[in-house]
């Protein structure tokens, strides 16, 4: 699932339709589904900017995946190809003199980044390392009659408040659900309440593919890990990782520990306080932070940890309002409506939905002192996440900003800004070894680790305009705050993007223009 706030098709009707909502005014904007999620891409995605969750709404047994943005394998790494250099002179006569092949095969043998690059897209065991899968917890729910009957089931995001829910009725127990990754607490936050006494029964425990030991904690559930960081291959040495899972029963019932799980039996209400982090921003607190998190939640009631929630989140959210008029399918299941769709275009609704929905996963996936959403956002299911789960610069990272300005997210664009200015020291190590300019450059591909050299391949690695459209979005940034402080501070960086062109271009002696060679169109080919 490449989640990207992709091609908002109604996003012009911004200029026109859109209107700044009054706070806690905003109408209900949501989406459902009437099963569970059959495969993972049908999970309802939540964050916070910094955690995630992905629930499933399984009956019997529930899984939500867990993701951290922070969560990387591998390492930094020297890049600078010391030969390539030394190929360039030839590279541009060989072009200028129309023999693109042998220019091609040049450029192949000698124009790339040193070491494995991203591994073809597959780095999780390479320093380019990979955006990875945090964990999973796994709910197993008994109920009093396991014969009864399952009716009237509805699985439900709601964008306007970022909360997942589950309801169903089973036999004559209603069961309802709630999830959300806190905007104020910061943390993943479960709710699960039977309207029958004695009626909540369930297991809960934690799993990850690889590189991780599950423990207890007096009654909290551990899962502890470190990533391999590329290099050493016989130990971990790479990015650490900790969750702490604690249960809170407000109505009574029996809360057990095993050596890797939690059991609750006979309760009627329960609320699951889930707390993860990294070290790549905390490199010395962890476990304080987990605990910190926790300790914060525990002492509030569920009213109080949704309500400070969806404040803190419908600050952002409620700053816009669409409205397209409604429609026959407002009331279908969404993987009907959607069905319906492609069938028939005539779904205001819809369109205004999906506007919504693009605004919600930019909300979700970044915010304000972290990084920018990934490839994914900052959803990801597996280890070894398609295309790393990277930085992709010569579109993706782009498209999930198109909506930071232009739908009153501004503050939004700045995780993105921070990255681009990180990325200055290694893209002038770069722009020096292989083009031996001033500057700096950073080519299609970007992580956590500052790599701004060409890829492994050219044919779509060696794109190097990308350091400018980053720039692009430093400048926009500026257009809409005209901050000329923060103006000031980002100018070094558009200067050095800058100068790196006014080194690199070269004559085309056949039309006199400059231009930017050797470089690709990413995935274009004779």
């Amino acid at each position: 699932m490449n989640v990207k706030v992709v091609c908002l098709w109604v996003l012009s009707t911004v200029l026109f339709g859109c209107d700044v909502a009054d706070k806690g005014t905003s109408k209900d904007v949501s989406y459902y589904f009437d099963q569970p999620a059959q495969i993972w891409e049908e999970t309802l995605p939540l964050g916070n900017g910094r955690i995630g969750m992905m629930p499933d709404g399984g009956i019997e047994r529930e899984n939500v995946v867990l993701n951290e943005i922070s969560l990387w394998s591998g390492s930094k790494q020297d890049t600078d190809n010391p030969y390539a250099y030394y190929s360039l002179a030839n590279i541009r006569r060989l072009l200028f003199e129309g023999r693109n092949d042998e220019a091609q095969d040049l450029m192949y043998k000698t124009f790339v980044c040193k070491g494995t690059g991203s591994n073809l897209g597959d780095g999780a065991n390479a320093p380019y390392g990979s955006y990875q899968l945090f964990g999973n917890l796994v709910l197993k729910y008994t109920y009093p009659n396991e014969s009864d009957s399952i009716a009237e089931y509805r699985r439900r995001l709601n964008l306007s408040e970022a909360i997942a829910s589950v309801s169903f009725k089973r036999g004559n127990v209603n069961y309802q659900r709630e999830m959300f990754t806190s905007f104020s607490g910061d943390l993943g936050v479960i709710h699960l309440v039977a309207d029958a006494d004695r009626a909540l029964n369930f297991s809960l425990g934690m799993n990850r593919p690889e590189h991780a030991t599950i423990s207890l904690d007096g009654k909290d559930l551990l899962m502890r890990g470190q990533l391999p960081d590329g290099v050493d291959t016989l130990e971990m040495k790479g990015m650490r990782f900790a969750s702490r899972v604690r249960i809170v029963l407000p109505k009574g019932g029996d809360l057990t520990a095993t050596d890797s799980s939690l059991s609750v039996r006979s309760a009627s209400e329960a609320i699951i306080l889930v707390s993860l982090g990294t070290d790549y921003f905390d490199k010395d607190g962890i476990g304080q932070s987990l605990e910190k998190y926790l300790s914060q939640a525990e002492s509030k009631d569920f009213s109080t940890l949704r309500r400070e929630h969806t404040l803190a989140y419908r600050s952002l959210f409620d700053r816009v309002s669409l409205d397209l008029g409604k429609g026959e399918r407002d009331h279908l299941p969404i993987h009907e409506r959607l069905a319906a769709f492609a069938q028939d275009k005539n779904d205001p609704g819809l369109a205004a939905l999906y506007f919504q929905f693009g605004r919600y996963l930019l909300i979700s996936s970044t915010r304000q002192g972290l990084l920018p959403p990934n490839f994914q956002g900052l959803w990801c299911n597996t280890i070894h996440t398609p295309w790393n789960g990277d930085y992709h610069l010569n579109i993706n990272l782009q498209m999930n900003h198109w909506p930071a300005e232009v739908t009153n997210l501004s503050e939004l664009h700045l995780p993105l800004i921070e990255w681009t200015k990180q990325q200055v020291p290694s893209g002038e190590r770069t722009a020096k070894a292989f083009y031996n300019a001033r500057g700096w450059v950073t080519h299609i591909l970007g992580n956590v680790w500052e790599f701004t050299a060409p890829g492994e391949h050219p044919s779509w690695g060696a794109t190097n305009t990308s350091a400018a459209w980053l720039c692009e979005h430093l400048y926009t940034h500026y257009q809409y705050t005209l901050d000329k402080a923060y103006l000031r501070d980002v100018y070094p960086t558009m200067k050095g993007a800058a100068q790196f062109f006014v080194d690199m271009l070269v004559q085309d002696p056949r039309t006199k223009y400059l231009v930017t060679a050797p470089t690709t169109s990413p995935e274009n080919a004779y």
